[in-house]
Parts: structure tokens; sequence; C-alpha cells
């Protein structure tokens, strides 16, 4: 291991000996753990722990790269095969990623930007009013943990109907949320079976999503290509499946048995805190979220680096320095973050 990532590798300790905070997570002694040292690549995973002290005891002796525990819940968590664990059930599970936002300020990106990310933040925020106020998933239910890089994940952790959805139906609920379903068959029915209006005149949009769920956000969208009738909505089909669609990562979705970064651990790429976030953090905007997922404030190492560098900002940070051989004092975050990122070394 080279010096940089020795010197990482102390902060990491720190943080896992003196600030991490066991996540919320339901059944923790249910739940299969995972992690990745920091010498090599592989995965280490199939561990059960019977409580957080065991576990929190094995994350300050092992010190992770990166921390994952299964969305599944298992009898026997730490069999090596998956048919010998026993499955019980699963969270079900969303991947926000600005990999997958077809956006301009995400299209293309390498590094974390505050636009890509507020892009992600938007998606979530759909996510979570549909899962509210469409699924009817009460607010207990409901995890939100930025990734530590590039977007975010949900977890829905309760109620059992949901814990014991099978693929298929898990598959159902992705073609609902990327609106592969029938546009005219939602704004005719609503959630209690009844036939609802089609042709109305001025509405209230936030009214709409909380009677008639998905009818009011169909309404929304065909509403911007004129007056909303099953004929617009037939052949504007395209146009409107497009503002509605939530961009997840679909086969993380689907999986009954997915391993999720930690909540509250290190981001192996970055350093930045995977951390748990309240509906009033995500109202409080994307500039604050990355700045609560800072782990490493003090100092200002010096830096080299070894790769150019795309952009001027780094975690809100302006670079002074771009070509690779160039040298500068940044704060510890920022170092480590181009650290991970294989960009940058400490310079001599």
């Amino acid at each position: 291991m080279d010096e940089s990532l020795k010197y990482v590798e102390v902060l990491f300790k720190n943080y896992y000996r003196n600030y991490f905070k066991p996540p919320g997570v339901p059944r923790i002694e249910a739940r299969e753990l995972a992690y990745q040292p920091f010498t090599g690549q592989s995965m280490i995973r199939h561990l059960g722990f019977r409580n957080w002290t065991e576990l929190r005891n094995f994350i300050n002796e092992r010190i992770p790269r990166n921390l994952y525990l299964s969305s599944a819940y298992f009898s026997n968590p730490s069999a090596s095969e998956m048919d010998a664990k026993g499955w019980l059930g699963a969270d079900l599970v969303f991947d926000i990623d600005g990999d997958h936002l077809p956006t301009d300020n995400c299209r293309g990106v390498e590094l974390v930007t505050v636009e890509c990310l507020n892009d992600a933040l938007s998606e979530v925020i759909k996510l979570i009013d549909v899962l509210r106020y469409e699924f009817g998933i009460e607010e207990k239910y409901l995890r939100v943990a930025f990734s530590g890089h590039r977007g975010f994940h949900v977890h829905v952790e309760g109620p059992e109907d949901v814990i014991n959805l099978t693929q298929d139906e898990r598959r159902m609920i992705v073609d609902y949320l990327t609106s592969k379903v029938d546009l005219t068959r939602q704004i005719l029915i609503n959630r209690e079976g009844r036939a609802t209006v089609i042709e109305l005149g001025p509405f209230n949009v936030n009214l709409l999503n909380k009677v008639y769920g998905s009818v009011g956000r169909v309404f929304a969208e065909a509403s911007k290509l004129g007056k909303v009738t099953v004929g617009l909505i037939r052949d504007k089909g395209e146009e409107i499946r497009s503002g509605l669609t939530i961009h997840i990562d679909e086969v993380v979705t689907i999986d009954t048995n997915r391993l999720m970064r930690m909540p509250n651990s290190l981001h192996g790429k970055t350093g930045l805190v995977a951390g748990e976030l309240n509906l009033s953090d995500l109202e409080k905007g994307i500039e604050s979220i990355v700045d609560k997922a800072i782990a490493f404030r003090k100092g200002n190492p010096r830096i080299r680096l070894t790769r150019r560098l795309q952009v001027s900002r780094v975690l809100g940070e302006s670079m002074h320095i771009k070509e690779p051989g160039e040298e500068a004092s940044e704060p510890t975050y920022v170092a480590v973050y181009l650290i991970l990122m294989g960009l940058a070394q400490l310079a001599e």
C-alpha cells in the first residue's frame, strides 16, 4: 500500500473509532454484512453479527474501505451459500445515481458536482412523493441516505407486505415508476377503482397528487401540452412519460438479495459519509447535504496531481492546480477525495 493510501486509511480508522454512528436500520442480526479492505479489491462477505456492539468492534478492528449490508433478512446470514441463508424478506430499495440521469449536468461527469447531485436530489424527492402519496408508505418506514458519491439510496423497511414482495412484484413497481405502464389507464382509474374525470379546466396539481396519486402527475405533465384528454395522453404519451419517469437503477430494486452501502459508513472512492438523511435534510438543498457528508475537516495536506483535473471546483472548493505534477495544499477532505479517485498523491 502506498503512503497516500496509508494516510487515508488512518483517517478512516479515526472516523470509525470516534465518529461512526450506527444507522437505525432494523434487525441487524438478520442481515448479511460485507466489506472491502484497504489492501486488495476483493469483497469479503457472508458475515453475520448478533448486535451493533459486536459489529462495531469488528469494524474498529478491520477498518473497511467500503462497508455493506444486505437489503434482505435471513435466518442464517453468515451461511456461505445463498440457499442456506434462509431468506425471510427484503427491504424495497432504490438507487438514484448521477450515472443514470439523462441530464446535461450529469452526462459524462466523472467527479462529484453539485449540479449533478442536485438533479439526483430532484429524482429522490419525486420518488418519495410517489411512495408516500401513491403507494401509501408511512414516513416511519422510509430511510434515505446520501450514497457518498453521485447519488442517493432510498430504503423502504416495512410494513411486512412490502418486505415480502417477490421479484416479479418489485419489477411491477419498477415499471410503474419508470412509466412503462399504460398512461390512459392511470388517468381513468384512481386508487379506489372509481373512474375519474378526464376533461378538466384549471386544477390543483398538489391536491390531485394526494387524492388521485399518479392521475395528478399525468394531468400535470399532460397539461403542459394542451387540454387534458384521453386523446392527448395517447398521442403525446412518450413526451408525458419523459416527465413522469423516475430514473432509478432498475436492477437494484428488483434484486431481493442486494448488498447496499451501509448508511453512515465512508465511501471508499470519495471519503465522504454515506449519511442518513431525514426529509427536512432534503429540503435544505444539496449544498447542505454535501457539507453534512464531509468527515475530514482538520488540516491542509499538500498534494500533487497525477492526472489532469477536468473541473475547477472539487466538493465546493476552487482548485488552483490542474495539470499532472502541480502541487498545492488543500483541505483534507479534498485531498482524500482526489487520492481515492486516483487523481492525486501526497506530495513528498
